[in-house]
């Protein structure tokens, strides 16, 4: 089964499958009505004649007024297919889903070793049926580029222009500011984006570069499975983890083309792991804030589905997302609940296996600079694959803050809800709450402002300290856990 998973001319390569006499064709994409234009255009070029099938329309010629209703069902549409002679092009938009049904496999394989013609399936594939991947190629049609985003951009401004529409207040700069804002979303997403964006107040403007950010999270979040997530902080707002900030700073600049042009591969990636509300993941957000790179969010247990292939797509999907988003960070928040250790006999029929191998291969493979940020708070569920040399660069332990960095976070916690730090005894509510977690501080603070305004008056040093005596922290309420975590982290991992 000949395979690529982005293709560096798409064209090319689906014209190379087609010449080859590849009978059935997996293209891997959300995107119909792209794909259509792409299939259309690469059999207009070998002289093949294109039709389209679709279980609402049937079978239509290009070209053709009205489909053949007969063929909307899938056996009948490959039945009219097989008798068919000459080497034409079937874009077969809905057939990814019974192709594991029995007569409508056998029909598919009948065509591939009878026939001329060329199946070319459009949807998000799981794994090809055994008995056809001898005649099957595969290929995966990324997330559209700037370049292509840009000529949305320009081509429907240039259709308002046809109109007498002078909408765009938009320079060659800000244009080119507006597809980056835009990378990650499919082309009719972004066309969506942009009608919005324009007949939301008429015009194309300046301040509507902020707002196709937050309408492209608002579709990202669509699927449940990834978010763009803003932020708005850098690592000078982290308390401690002064390894994890020198380890960032070298690499801060690995992504530019300056440094590709020295020889240096981007960075692949870290693990966040150790004691349960230490701030893992407020780390990543900081650390994509640094960087001035997209954050991508990814919810490991909302992978799961329960359809078949489902799942797969789900994470196909999500790791597609990040790619178009890169350079990016694609943050994945306790990756054990989603890739803990299994093998192929588990009870959910081997998924959790087979996820836990797409990823693992993405991590090796991947062509586009993502950088991975996993969290983890028990990293001995995770599978050796995934956490072996190599998978991340580096894998940093997070322990119980200690003493300096306990009086900084009281300090920050309390400049976030607007009171003056330097007014507070910061050194005592360090003291005070030995062997607290970072959210354990967080709370306190939280619950001293509840306790303050009950009593119709502005939060003190007192109220801290009265609050953080009635907390039992984690690392009393659970020992034996930390310290099975904290012991782990000693011995394998990097302090922070």
């Amino acid at each position: 089964m000949l395979t690529s998973e982005r293709p560096p001319d798409l064209r090319h390569e689906l014209g190379l499958l087609l010449r080859s006499r590849v009978s059935i064709v997996y293209l891997d994409t959300v995107e119909e009505v792209r794909a259509s234009q792409l299939v259309g255009e690469v059999a207009r070029s070998l002289g093949r004649p294109f039709f389209t099938w679709s279980m609402a329309r049937g079978i239509q010629m290009e070209g053709a007024e009205e489909p053949d209703r007969e063929t909307r069902e899938p056996a009948a549409a490959l039945g009219a297919i097989h008798t068919q002679a000459g080497e034409s092009v079937y874009l077969m938009c809905d057939l990814d889903a019974h192709i594991n049904e029995p007569l409508v496999a056998r029909l598919m394989l009948e065509i591939a070793q009878d026939n001329r013609a060329t199946l070319v399936l459009v949807g998000s594939h799981g794994e090809v049926p055994a008995g056809l991947r001898i005649h099957a190629g595969v290929l995966a049609l990324p997330r559209p580029d700037i370049e292509l985003i840009d000529t949305q951009i320009r081509a429907q401004i240039a259709r308002l222009g046809a109109r007498g529409s002078q909408v765009n207040e938009l320079d060659r700069a800000q244009v080119a500011e507006l597809a980056r804002a835009l990378r990650g979303l499919t082309l009719e997403e972004v066309e969506q984006t942009l009608t919005w964006l324009i007949e939301h107040d008429g015009k194309l403007a300046p301040d509507d570069i902020a707002e196709a950010v937050r309408q492209k999270g608002r579709l990202l979040a669509r699927s449940g499975v990834v978010e763009l997530t803003v932020t708005t902080t850098g690592l000078d707002w982290v308390a401690g983890f002064d390894e994890l900030k020198a380890w960032a700073a070298v690499r801060k600049r690995a992504f530019t083309p300056e440094a590709q042009k020295f020889g240096l591969p981007a960075p692949r990636g870290v693990l966040l792991t150790g004691v349960p509300g230490c701030g893992k993941s407020h780390v990543v957000k900081a650390l994509a804030h640094e960087w001035n790179m997209p954050l991508l969010r990814l919810d490991a247990g909302a992978l799961f589905d329960k359809f078949i292939g489902a799942s797969e797509k789900n994470l196909r999907e999500a790791l597609r997302t990040a790619g178009a988003l890169a350079p990016s960070v694609l943050w994945i928040d306790e990756i054990e609940k989603g890739f803990a250790s299994s093998g192929p006999a588990d009870s959910d029929g081997g998924l959790a296996y087979r996820m836990v191998g797409m990823l693992a291969t993405w991590m090796q493979e991947r062509p586009q600079p993502v950088f991975l940020a996993a969290t983890s708070n028990d990293i001995t569920l995770l599978p050796p694959e995934l956490t072996r040399q190599g998978r991340f660069d580096e894998i940093f332990f997070v322990d119980l803050p200690e003493l300096p960095a306990r009086q900084h976070l009281f300090a920050m916690q309390l400049a976030r809800r607007d009171r003056d730090w330097q007014q507070f005894d910061c050194a005592a509510l360090a003291t005070a709450s030995a062997s607290f977690s970072g959210s354990e501080i967080e709370q306190s603070v939280s619950n001293a402002l509840y306790r303050a305004f009950a009593a119709g008056r502005d939060i003190t040093t007192a109220d801290v300290l009265h609050e953080i005596g009635a907390t039992r922290p984690l690392a009393r309420t659970a020992p034996e856990k930390v310290a099975k975590i904290r012991l782990w982290g000693k011995e394998h991992a990097r302090p922070v």
